[in-house]
């Protein structure tokens, strides 16, 4: 997963977003540094401060054997920080994104699919969907 902040409190659209998502890929692909507001996501990176922008592309290759099998993302907002974590105590479920604020997840082709919102309101939504 690749992360790329919007400057300040700007808001950008999908896509420009994109188009800065695919820039951060081809430079660290070139073997550039990262820098502050863009990178590599690593498991426990919390963004901010509040009321900021900031948008993940994740691709997700499901294996062979799983493909048949019913699979879920987890999208909830447990926890108070924004963080991003991997399951792997129960085999349904896939991956668990949790930022902790409103999120808005998106298609490959900038159709929004599905709406995050912090606690109470655990958000699951099925892949097929995607």
């Amino acid at each position: 997963m690749i992360y790329w902040s919007c400057p300040g409190d700007t808001k950008a659209s999908y896509e420009e977003a994109i188009k800065q998502l695919a820039r951060v890929s081809a430079d660290l692909d070139d073997g550039k540094e990262e820098e502050g507001g863009e990178g590599i996501l690593k498991m426990g990176y919390k963004f901010g401060p509040s009321w900021t922008n900031h948008w993940i592309k994740a691709v997700i290759t499901i294996p062979e054997e799983l493909r048949n099998v019913d699979q879920q993302v987890i999208c909830t907002s447990r926890s108070t920080s924004n963080t991003v974590d991997k399951l792997d105590n129960e085999a349904d479920d896939l991956v668990e994104f949790d930022p902790s604020c409103e999120a808005l997840i998106f298609s490959s082709d900038g159709v929004p699919q599905h709406g995050m919102s912090p606690p109470p309101h655990p958000s699951n939504f099925d892949t097929e969907a995607l």
